[in-house]
């Protein structure tokens, strides 16, 4: 997951720059989410592979003894290198979906606390600003994370594609289905993004460049 957190957020300020209609401008939160849909979906899509061998070995349960590249060899024997890209369509929609919620939400509650309601564009506002992106992004990408995990676990029911694997999902539990271990999904997600955008945000300006 890590690669391609990191590929997300680091191509996120270039497409909110080219979703911009004039250079410096800010592109409004219409751009800010489809900047966010386009450096998640191409980060996704890029990182796959690394994706479909975790949840394998998740899968495999605490007896596995296959290591990552284990694993992967063995996907790519059985199956071929196509295969790595298994389930490419949800991953790129999570991501996509994931990179709009946490990037754009952050971006504009940001700009509402510092601009608006006149915080200080410090620690404070930046974990205040983070917790609110991670409740957003769990519940926006609860849904394709069911679906994705369906899909992906090997020896389940097959899908023919990401939309019958939602039906089925929610004639066998209904909508609350779709978002069935949200609490568990916060849990990681939320502590993930706090920490993500607060070293975010002490970084970059080191490094030379504009935050978020």
């Amino acid at each position: 997951m890590w690669p391609s957190a990191g590929l997300r957020l680091g191509l996120y300020t270039p497409f909110k720059h080219a979703f911009a209609s004039e250079e410096g401008q800010d592109p409004g939160l219409i751009g800010k989410i489809g900047a966010g849909i386009a450096s998640g979906a191409v980060a996704a899509g890029i990182c796959n592979p690394t994706d479909l061998v975790k949840t394998r070995m998740q899968a495999a349960g605490p007896g596995a003894t296959m290591g990552p590249v284990a694993v992967m060899s063995s996907i790519v024997r059985q199956e071929g290198v196509v295969a790595l890209w298994k389930g490419t369509t949800p991953s790129m929609v999570r991501a996509a979906l994931l990179t709009a919620a946490q990037c754009a939400t952050y971006d504009e509650v940001k700009m509402l606390f510092t601009r608006h309601l006149g915080w200080e564009d410090g620690i404070k506002t930046h974990l205040c600003v983070s917790a609110v992106a991670g409740l957003v992004t769990t519940t926006v990408t609860a849904p394709v994370d069911m679906i994705k995990t369906n899909m992906f676990v090997p020896g389940g029911k097959q899908y023919s594609g990401p939309l019958e694997c939602m039906v089925d999902i929610y004639k066998r539990m209904g909508v609350r289905g779709l978002f069935r271990g949200w609490g568990a999904n916060w849990a990681r997600q939320g502590p993930m993004t706090t920490l993500v955008f607060v070293c975010n945000e002490a970084i970059r300006p080191r490094l030379g460049l504009e935050s978020l």
